[in-house]
Order: C-alpha cells, then sequence, then structure tokens
C-alpha cells in the first residue's frame, strides 16, 4: 500500500470497549475501569478494491486487538497519554495517514460522558517523537 496517496478512504472502529487501569486518583489506580474508543483511521483502499486481499487493507480484527493491548498495557493516568500511545502504536504499525479517536470515560463522572478527541497526521506525529 503506497503511504503517500491522499484518500478519504476510512477504516472505522465504532465504540471499541476496553477495560483497563486509567486515572489519576488512587481509586481509579485500584481495579479495570471501561473505556470506549471510536478510531477513525485513514487511508487507502485503492489496492484492496482491485484485489479483494486483505493484506492490501487496514485488518480491523487485528488492529482493534492491538489497541486492546495497548490500553492494558499502558496504565496511562490521562487520556492525552493513551491516546498518545494508541497514535504511536497505529501509526507505528500501519500505513494510514491520519487517525481521529475519540475515547470515552463513562464512570469518570457522575453526571456525565467525560471524553476527548483527537486527531493526528503522520507527520504530526513524527515532530512529536
Amino acid at each position: 500500500m503506497n503511504h503517500h496517496e491522499i484518500s478519504a478512504d476510512s477504516v472505522i472502529l465504532e465504540n471499541l470497549q476496553i477495560n483497563t487501569i486509567i486515572g489519576v486518583n488512587e481509586e481509579e489506580r485500584l481495579a479495570p475501569q471501561p473505556l470506549i474508543i471510536t478510531a477513525s483511521l485513514q487511508t487507502s483502499f485503492n489496492q484492496a478494491m482491485k484485489s479483494d486481499a486483505l493484506m492490501d487493507t487496514l485488518d480491523y480484527k487485528t488492529i482493534s486487538e492491538g489497541m486492546i493491548q495497548c490500553c492494558q498495557a499502558n496504565q496511562s493516568q490521562l487520556l492525552e497519554h493513551l491516546a498518545y500511545t494508541l497514535f504511536v502504536y497505529l501509526f507505528s504499525t500501519w500505513p494510514i495517514q491520519s487517525a481521529l479517536l475519540h475515547i470515552k470515560k463513562p464512570q469518570a463522572l457522575p453526571n456525565s460522558l467525560a471524553s476527548i478527541r483527537c486527531y493526528r497526521t503522520r507527520d504530526c506525529m513524527k515532530k512529536l517523537a
């Protein structure tokens, strides 16, 4: 797959549910809590459209498994740091041009749904490294 093609094609993983240790407060660090992550990964489907071969596109099953492993191994305090860790995994492993992550933490607040939304391009991630 050509990493430099400009495309509006995206693989979208919606509402990936992950239980992990996340949070700043001591009580949050005692037991896993749920996160709900939606990821939109921009790539090019041109080759896969012609070949009908999984190797020519993003394997969403493998991506979701990697995201789960990344979250469970990381045990970040901040959702922002978890997003960075996920971006590092996604850009270092998959031929994506950009990624949008929406990470929800349903148990963070009693009367509201706390979440963050982050967007990064491959070039932006190179500058962060």
